[in-house]
């Protein structure tokens, strides 16, 4: 005794009634179910590489800042709103005196 799907007499009717696309189409619908997490996960973790890498730069350059005065005169002629960034981010954490520093030390140099 079967227990598995209808009888053989409806499911061949079912074949004719819905033709050999709509066999297909469930097929189909189970295989991009499977793509698109897959997808999906792929995505994600390469926005988080991307969004990792970006927080490693901007370490990186906050400590290259940090350690050169050179370099902070650098930023300064080439990217002055990131070292805006610097100097108030110090501020905020309760260290001042570095951008006066610098600019007592840049115009002594100038003179």
């Amino acid at each position: 005794m079967r227990t598995r799907g209808p009888p053989v007499r409806e499911r061949c009717a079912n074949r004719r009634r819905r033709g050999r696309a709509a066999h297909a189409q469930p097929l189909l619908a189970a295989t991009e179910g499977r793509r698109a997490p897959a997808m999906a996960r792929r995505v994600v973790k390469g926005l988080l590489l991307l969004e990792a890498a970006g927080l490693l730069g901007a370490l990186l350059l906050y400590r290259a800042m940090d350690r050169s005065q050179d370099f902070r005169y650098t930023m300064q002629k080439r990217f002055p709103s990131i070292l805006e960034v610097y100097y108030k981010s110090n501020e905020w954490s309760g260290i001042h005196g570095i951008r006066e520093n610098d600019q007592m030390t840049w115009l002594s140099s100038k003179n």
